[in-house]
């Protein structure tokens, strides 16, 4: 991995969301270093797949797990309903551990479901733990759609090679957008360019 520290982090609180019946999986730039090339990183990615109902048992698995507030600061109750409320608005919650930001996404629109159900199981540092799919990295990243997530696009797409479903992201992709979003466009330019990596990089 390109962090181990943030990678630990992510490790240790996916298996405590899970040990508290919480089904979860690592995702972001850690998740992206298992099916491309690895970049550093000073955050751990968590995606909950939980009701609302259930969100302030998210919170409770990690503040036993040893997540403080933003930017380190002890819990208070103004900072636990901010977390609930991002959570609740679709916005990311976000807490701290060990130095590390920590960021919780939680379902915001019909296509978590989706992504949990593709949630891969893989040996990441010594431990056998979930991560988003590729394909589920991939159509995350086309939503947000800033530069560094085309330029991950692009050497997943690479390093993925056949084995990446371009059409099943793109189906969903088109599913929340409309085919002729820019986004769309951007996906089919990324598969039709796709070039393998050399052999030095």
């Amino acid at each position: 991995m390109s962090d181990a520290s943030a990678a630990r982090v992510a490790i240790e609180l996916v298996q405590g969301l899970r040990a508290a019946g919480l089904p979860s999986a690592i995702g972001g730039a850690i998740a992206l270093g298992v099916w491309s090339a690895p970049r550093a990183t000073k955050d751990a990615d968590l995606n909950v797949f939980v009701r609302e109902e259930r969100f302030p048992e998210v919170f409770a698995a990690l503040e036993s797990a040893g997540c403080a507030g933003p930017m380190g600061q002890p819990w208070t109750p103004t900072l636990r309903g901010e977390f609930l409320r991002r959570a609740r608005e679709g916005e990311v919650a976000v807490a701290w551990r060990d130095g590390f930001r920590v960021d919780e996404f939680l379902p915001s629109i019909p296509f978590y479901a989706a992504a949990e159900a593709t949630v891969r199981e893989v040996n990441l540092d010594g431990a056998r733990v979930p991560v988003l799919s590729p394909e589920a990295l991939a159509v995350f990243k086309l939503l947000f759609f800033r530069d560094k997530d085309l330029v991950d696009l692009r050497r997943l797409v690479a390093l993925q090679g056949p084995a990446l479903d371009a059409a099943w992201v793109r189906g969903h992709l088109v599913g929340m957008v409309g085919p002729d979003d820019h986004r769309v466009h951007a996906w089919d330019e990324i598969v039709a360019s796709r070039v393998p990596p050399t052999d030095g990089g």
